[in-house]
């Protein structure tokens, strides 16, 4: 089944559930509940059933992941992936899917309202921070740069890059996004009043204008102090704020 239809079948199942909820039926047998999801006979068997068979539907996704990886499929459709995890069209469905549930401010995941502009519920952000393992995701990654590197690929998106870590495109956009790049931050100039005669400092001050203010109540003119201004070289290349 492709994407597109499972999505379809599961927004109807998704629908035939909130009806059944709205009813104060069992939503897998539409027997009354007395306003729970699920009858008695059917919570007794999904009790037994995830206890029995969690770890086995867990092991025969990951063994499914496995084989399709290894085979150059999807990992979701088993068409022809090109070596990547996912094929385009189902890429394409995964974005389009996140997109239009972020901008109804749902969960990505179960579609259940989120707060502040999150991506998850509380639940789902749970569960994925207990279960995600950083150390692992991190060794995976260690490895898949040394596997790439070593073939000769690019680390990013595994194009051909014989004797350089990244193609052209990634390294550029690699560049791009470095501190490096982008230059000596502008930050906002300080002044600081310097009296001639004696060395007293007055300030730092934020503005010109509290520079004049200072020497007014000082009673100083501008040939008895030296001002010196603290501002970013880059400053003189950007354009003024107004």
């Amino acid at each position: 089944m492709c994407e597109p239809c499972r999505e379809n079948r599961r927004q109807a199942k998704r629908a035939r559930r909130l009806e059944r909820k709205a009813a104060g039926l069992c939503v897998k047998c539409a027997a009354p509940s007395d306003g729970k999801e699920l009858c008695g006979p059917c919570a007794a068997e999904k009790g037994r059933r995830s206890k029995r068979s969690y770890e086995a539907r867990r092991e025969a996704d990951r063994q499914r992941y496995s084989e399709r990886r290894s085979l150059g499929i999807c990992t979701s459709c088993g068409s022809p992936a090109g070596g990547a995890a996912e094929c385009p069209s189902c890429r394409e469905a995964a974005r389009k899917r996140y997109e239009s549930r972020r901008a109804a401010g749902v969960c990505v995941r179960c579609q259940a309202p989120t707060f502040d502009g999150a991506a998850q519920c509380a639940a789902c952000s749970v569960a994925r921070s207990e279960r995600r393992d950083r150390e692992a995701e991190y060794a995976a990654r260690r490895q898949q740069y040394a596997d790439r590197r070593a073939r000769g690929k690019c680390v990013s998106c595994e194009a051909p890059s014989p004797g350089a870590a990244r193609c052209e495109p990634c390294a550029r956009k690699h560049a791009e996004s470095s501190g490096t790049y982008r230059g000596i931050p502008v930050w906002d100039p300080q002044y600081t009043v310097v009296e001639l005669a004696t060395g007293a400092e007055h300030g730092p001050f934020d503005s010109e204008a509290d520079v004049a203010l200072c020497l007014a109540f000082a009673k100083l003119s501008r040939d008895e102090v030296e001002v010196i201004v603290d501002a970013p070289v880059t400053a003189q290349f950007t354009a003024p704020q107004w």
